[in-house]
């Protein structure tokens, strides 16, 4: 019998899961995907459960893109937009399909796959740390998860990509103004008070906060102005 690598197996179960879910899966079926005994294959993996770290490591490996230094917006969007399309090929999250394949006492496989979506959450802070905040980028990168993890409910349902497309380009756009700085402490005032914190302000709310502060300075320059002629005129009375 043909010799089985440890890889190919792993590429198997990976395809299987897509296709049938963990619980659907079995060692026997998996066998015959890779042509093994299924005494064989215990060799290799003692269990079914015993798959799931390496399942999650090679699909991790197949989002995470290569970092460019002093390019943090890029290799955010890279990451961002190797999710968006490894999901929208697929249909579905594997990581999700694993989560709820797995029974409540399963604690250890549980923090396998709670360890898969924090290591993609931690590479989107760390892109996004280096043009913001630690705070924001956090936030920000916990938003992308969730946004792009949550439009496969279209692309499984539906095959629909346009709701995955759509949020990647608004993520995208909110990681480039949450980098950019607002230097007037008059505007970032207004937005603290009007939507909480003004780091998180979109363009469209920092460019109204921005008319907001111009149109009280020049009402406040014309009162005075208005004061000004007003005193003067009474000097000639």
């Amino acid at each position: 019998m043909t010799k089985t690598s440890r890889a190919a197996i792993v590429d198997a179960a990976v395809q299987l899961i897509r296709e049938r879910g963990f619980a659907g899966m079995s060692m026997q079926e998996l066998a015959d995907r890779v042509g093994l005994l299924k005494g064989s294959l215990y060799s290799h993996f003692p269990s079914k459960a015993a798959l799931v770290p390496e399942v999650l490591a090679k699909v991790e490996a197949e989002l995470l893109q290569p970092e460019e230094d002093g390019d943090w917006l890029g290799n955010y969007e890279r990451n961002v937009r190797a999710l968006a399309q490894h999901l929208i090929q697929n249909d579905k999250c594997l990581g999700f399909q694993l989560l709820y394949g797995l029974a409540e006492k399963d604690g250890e496989l549980r923090k396998s796959v709670g360890a898969f979506f924090r290591n993609i959450e931690s590479r989107l802070t760390a892109n996004l740390a280096r043009g913001m905040e630690q705070e924001t980028a956090e936030y920000l990168a916990r938003d992308t998860l969730t946004w792009i993890e949550g439009c496969t409910l279209w692309t499984a349902l539906d095959g629909d990509p346009i709701p995955m497309r759509s949020a990647l380009e608004a993520l995208i756009a909110r990681a480039e103004t949450y980098g950019q700085p607002i230097e007037a402490p008059t505007v970032r005032d207004l937005l603290d008070r009007t939507m909480g914190d003004w780091r998180r302000a979109s363009q469209a709310e920092r460019r109204l906060a921005e008319r907001v502060v111009t149109l009280e300075a020049d009402y406040t320059n014309i009162q005075a102005a208005f004061a000004g002629h007003v005193e003067a005129e009474s000097c000639f009375r």
